[in-house]
């Protein structure tokens, strides 16, 4: 069985039975209109005299420039500027909301999860720093854990290398909520890219929890294409890490989906959501 036929049969077969989470990576706020990574910390690496395409580690980037600024105060700024208006809510998330999926994971600052959720008036409780835990869920409420922060609190958000060094003294209360979710549902990855940094730092979280029987784990993705790259050489390289990295995710529990195009995404889980919704 393929991993496209595993995953429509046994991931809407985990939804149904209240046995499914999902992670929201980078590439859904990418889709929607927000800069990437490398985007959003360009203009701080022209003031730095790099270029972001040039440098691997980007979270050392926010460091270096956090150094030098003596403080977070430039960083945050560029953020809320790049970050802080409001995109159209992509398909993707419009469907997902309607999933009877009650933990959602995201490392992606904006507010886009939630406001996909009050477009369909279905309410969720943001968890977006580690007091945030000890409150209450409302009756029927998803819940919403923002692991890196949110853009409503951004002296709080994960972006240089301190704060990935210091996220267990910072915001270990996520780290086994993860881990039991990872144990205990069948979890969907949604936007993973090979080029964002906080996915190295959640998969060596979930590495954490593995465990010698987990549920099934899935992540959609869509490998490099010719048009993304300026020559057939860079294409080529891109292609070999691309699925280097795939085969990789296995160490992770991760059986990866894989997509010719964005576009398919919405279909994809609109038949989850049919066959979910047969299940129930």
């Amino acid at each position: 069985m393929t991993a496209r036929k595993r995953f429509l049969t046994d991931f809407p077969k985990a939804v149904a039975d209240d046995a499914a989470a999902i992670f929201i990576g980078a590439g859904v706020s990418v889709g929607a209109g927000y800069p990437s990574w490398r985007e959003l910390l360009r203009e701080i690496g022209e003031e730095l005299g790099v270029q972001s395409s040039d440098v691997l580690d980007l979270a050392a980037l926010a460091q270096w420039s956090i150094r030098k600024a003596a403080g977070k105060t430039r960083i945050l700024t560029v953020i809320r500027e790049q970050i802080g208006d409001e995109k159209p809510i992509p398909i993707p998330l419009e469907v997902i909301a309607r999933l009877p999926i009650r933990n959602v994971w995201t490392t992606n600052y904006d507010r886009l999860i939630e406001r996909a959720f009050s477009a369909i008036g279905r309410p969720i409780d943001v968890i977006s720093g580690d007091k945030d835990l000890a409150i209450r869920s409302r009756p029927g409420a998803a819940r919403l854990f923002k692991m890196h922060g949110s853009i409503e609190r951004l002296d709080d958000i994960v972006i240089s290398t301190d704060d990935y060094e210091l996220y267990r003294r910072n915001r270990g209360a996520f780290l086994p909520l993860l881990q039991a979710h990872m144990t205990s549902f069948s979890m969907l990855f949604v936007g993973l890219s090979l080029t964002d940094p906080n996915v190295r730092h959640v998969l060596s979280m979930i590495r954490e929890s593995f465990s010698t029987s987990p549920p099934e784990h899935f992540a959609i993705v869509r490998p490099p294409h010719h048009d993304d790259y300026a020559s057939k050489e860079e294409f080529e390289s891109r292609l070999i890490q691309h699925k280097l990295w795939a085969d990789d995710l296995s160490r992770y529990g991760l059986q990866v989906v894989e997509i010719d195009d964005y576009a398919e995404v919405p279909e994809l889980l609109r038949d989850v959501e049919r066959r979910v919704a047969r299940n129930r």
